[in-house]
C-alpha cells in the first residue's frame, strides 16, 4: 500500500494552511446536529463520488459543492470557470507554467488557484452543512468527516466509456490520466497520498454498493447515535 512515505521529499511538505481550515471555530455554536458539518468525498474517476455525495446532500438538507466549487473560485480568483476547468486538481507542476501566463509571470502565480480555494473552504467551514467532493478538501478541512469512493477498474473503464462517448481502451487511458492528476494534486498541496485507506473514515466500493447503499451508509455514520436509536 502506497503511504506518504512514498512521496518523494519535495512533495511530501504540506501546503502552509491557515488555522481555520486546520480547526473549526470551536467559539461558534455548531450549526449542524449532525456529528460533522462537513463532510469531505475523496473519489476515483469512475466511481462516481459525485453522485454519491449529491445523494448524501439531498438527504441530510447540506449544500453540495462539486462544479460548484469552480465558479466559487473563479468569482474570488476573477477569471472564468472554463480556464479553472484546465488547471482543476493538477499539481503546482501541471498548472504552473499556464497560470504564471494567465497572471503575467507575476511571482505568487503558482499559489493562486489553491488559495483561492483555501478560501472559499474557509467560508463552507464557517457556514457547515455541506458536502464537498474532491480539490483536496479531506485534507484541508482537519475536521470533515473523511469519505473515499471507489470501484473496481473494469467498473469504472465501462462507466467512462459511456459517460464519455469513447472505447474502453480511451476510457482507460482517461482514468490513469485523471486518476494520477488528482493524486499529484492532493500530494503536492498536502503532502498525502488520497489511495492511502487509513487516512478516511469511510471507504466505499460503488462496485459492490448501490450509490443509494452508499450515500445511506455515510448518512447513517454521521447521524448522532440518539436520532439513529430513534430510527431504529
Amino acid at each position: 500500500m502506497s503511504t506518504t512515505n512514498d512521496v518523494p521529499h519535495e512533495t511530501r511538505r504540506p501546503w502552509t494552511l491557515e488555522p481555520w481550515l486546520l480547526t473549526p471555530d470551536s467559539t461558534k455554536p455548531p450549526k449542524s446536529p449532525l456529528r460533522y458539518s462537513v463532510i469531505a468525498i475523496s473519489r476515483t474517476y469512475g466511481s462516481r463520488g459525485h453522485i454519491v455525495g449529491n445523494l448524501v446532500a439531498n438527504a441530510l438538507d447540506y449544500d453540495f459543492y462539486d462544479r460548484e466549487l469552480l465558479e466559487h473560485i473563479a468569482l474570488d480568483a476573477e477569471t472564468e470557470v472554463e480556464y479553472l476547468q484546465l488547471h482543476d486538481e493538477k499539481s503546482r507542476d501541471a498548472i504552473g507554467s499556464t497560470v504564471i501566463e494567465w497572471l503575467g509571470g507575476s511571482p505568487g502565480a503558482r499559489s493562486k488557484y489553491i488559495r483561492s480555494l483555501l478560501r472559499i473552504f474557509k467560508k463552507i467551514c464557517e457556514e457547515g452543512r455541506a458536502v464537498i467532493v474532491g480539490r483536496g478538501a479531506d485534507f484541508a478541512i482537519k475536521e470533515s468527516f473523511k469519505v473515499r469512493i471507489v470501484a473496481p477498474i473494469e467498473v469504472r473503464i465501462k462507466r467512462v466509456a459511456k459517460l464519455e462517448g469513447v472505447s474502453e481502451r480511451k476510457a482507460l487511458q482517461s482514468i490513469r490520466r485523471v486518476d494520477s492528476e488528482r493524486r499529484n494534486f492532493v500530494r503536492s498541496m498536502f503532502g498525502e497520498d488520497p489511495d492511502d485507506p487509513e487516512l478516511y473514515h469511510m471507504v466505499l466500493n460503488t462496485g459492490k454498493l448501490s450509490f443509494d447503499e452508499a450515500a445511506s451508509l455515510i448518512v447513517a455514520a454521521v447521524r448522532p447515535a440518539s436520532e439513529q436509536e430513534a430510527v431504529r
